[in-house]
């Protein structure tokens, strides 16, 4: 049923609000027809952008899953004597919310059901409210404010997990520094909901930027241009700016973009949803458009999410250019997800990596969607000597061994040449240490005999690449 602009359920003992409406303030009624209302269903509120107070009624006793999550306007909540609990991310992201007062009837709070409400200055709970895990991660509280009654240290304020003795941060304190510990995104995926059933998550791709050798333009651009504003996404709405929408890395094969991409979401602290064209593509109807579905719901389950495309050009290929069937209606459920995707309040980034970019569909180079392009070239000669370095480390080298010259031959090489190099490097040392039956280390020889090998960029792509960085 409707009422007041809003849709109501039955539900054992009353009735679930199933779908609000956003406007700027909505006070939910204790009773519809005689009916009283006793939850606020999954995402009946999520995304609300215009919403910013919410009188919640006495006959409320649970605020169910994702309730409110995304909803970056909402300044107040007032809960009432009644409420018992409020579910696993009810409040997620709710970045203007300064201050709550829950009711001492409050049973428990779920796991991030306040994660990052960043403007959180004062919260009042009773003691005995059972808070989950990361209830309150990454919320500033104020320098004597400590509510909770849980343990205080240096850093931040903590709990105790259970069955050991180990302090997990659930906030840290306005003015620390921002290496504070914060809960493992991990807690929050469970491998067995049915949502992760087609596209699961790496939860730590275990590559940093550290592990990049050179691209140091590239990794001040991706600061710039990716990290700072999806993780400060609350300053950038301060000063009028988008900071959501796709991030395009194009260049020649073998570059590193996929490498840039794991770094990013470790950088983020994001579950990392990695795909290929065809990991989307089915020869049944229509089953292209719901993978394209599936990936995006997946991702939005948990708190921060990376997707990342890899070989783009396959699925944003140009319409009309393609005669297979399923071309056109995925790369139109594909616009339809990032609708409104500059929108994003740091919860989930969408990359993309082509070799091809002058074949993506115009649509997908508009604000909102992949308007951010970043050109990651080939390694310059710093770059490929520390390549070079890094493949070398530890192994038996000759003290006199020049890597500066193995820079100079592998000039124009991409990061894949320059392995597969050292690799003949290694392979010409072990064929001598057959040859004469004795321990011989990597030497000036071996480079000799690798300096033959050539490039596998194609000058002609490069020339199309240099084109469009410059468009």
């Amino acid at each position: 049923m409707e009422y007041d602009g809003m849709q109501y359920e039955n539900t054992v003992g009353g009735l679930s609000l199933v779908k609000g409406t956003d406007r700027d303030f909505v006070d939910i009624p204790e009773s519809v027809s005689e009916l009283k209302v006793i939850s606020i269903g999954q995402e009946a509120f999520k995304g609300f952008t215009q919403l910013r107070k919410v009188v919640i009624p006495a006959s409320v006793e649970t605020v169910c899953h994702n309730a409110f999550a995304y909803c970056s306007s909402l300044q107040s909540v007032t809960f009432s004597e009644g409420l018992r609990e409020i579910a696993n991310y009810a409040f997620l992201m709710c970045s203007s919310l300064e201050e709550l007062v829950l009711p001492d009837s409050l049973k428990s709070a779920g796991i991030w059901s306040f994660g990052y409400c960043r403007a959180l200055r004062h919260i009042s709970i009773a003691p005995s409210t059972k808070l989950g895990v990361s209830c309150f991660t990454c919320t500033f509280l104020d320098e004597n404010n400590n509510p909770l009654k849980l343990a205080d240290v240096p850093g931040g304020i903590y709990e105790k997990e259970e069955g050991s003795n180990e302090l997990i941060a659930v906030a840290r304190r306005e003015g620390e520094p921002a290496e504070i510990p914060v809960i493992s995104m991990t807690q929050t995926f469970d491998p067995k909901n049915p949502v992760f059933s087609k596209y699961r998550p790496v939860m730590d791709t275990g590559v940093t930027f550290a592990d990049i050798a050179g691209l140091e333009d590239v990794k001040e651009a991706i600061r710039e241009l990716i990290i700072t504003p999806f993780k400060r996404a609350d300053l950038y709405r301060r000063f009028g700016m988008e900071s959501g929408g796709g991030v395009l890395l194009y260049g020649p094969p073998g570059t590193g973009k996929t490498m840039l991409a794991q770094a990013i979401a470790t950088e983020v602290d994001a579950a990392f949803f990695s795909v290929k064209g065809s990991d989307l593509i089915s020869k049944y109807v229509g089953e292209s458009e719901q993978n394209v579905k599936k990936l995006f719901k997946a991702a939005r389950s948990l708190p921060v999410s990376v997707i990342f495309f890899d070989e783009f050009e396959v699925i944003g290929r140009a319409r009309g250019n393609d005669l297979q069937p399923w071309s056109d209606k995925l790369l139109s459920e594909l616009l339809a997800q990032m609708q409104g995707f500059e929108k994003n309040e740091g919860t989930l980034l969408v990359l993309a990596a082509t070799n091809m970019p002058w074949t993506i569909d115009s649509a997908l180079l508009r604000p909102g969607r992949f308007n951010r392009r970043i050109y990651v070239s080939l390694p310059d000669t710093e770059a490929r000597e520390q390549i070079v370095r890094n493949c070398l480390d530890g192994l038996p080298v000759a003290p006199d061994f020049d890597y500066g010259k193995a820079a100079e031959i592998t000039d124009g090489f991409n990061a894949a040449d320059v392995t597969e190099f050292c690799n003949r490097l290694k392979l010409s040392a072990i064929k001598r240490s057959i040859d004469s039956d004795r321990d011989e280390v990597i030497c000036m020889k071996d480079m000799e005999n690798a300096s033959s090998m050539k490039s596998s960029v194609n000058p002609l792509d490069l020339a199309k690449l240099d084109a469009f960085s410059k468009m």
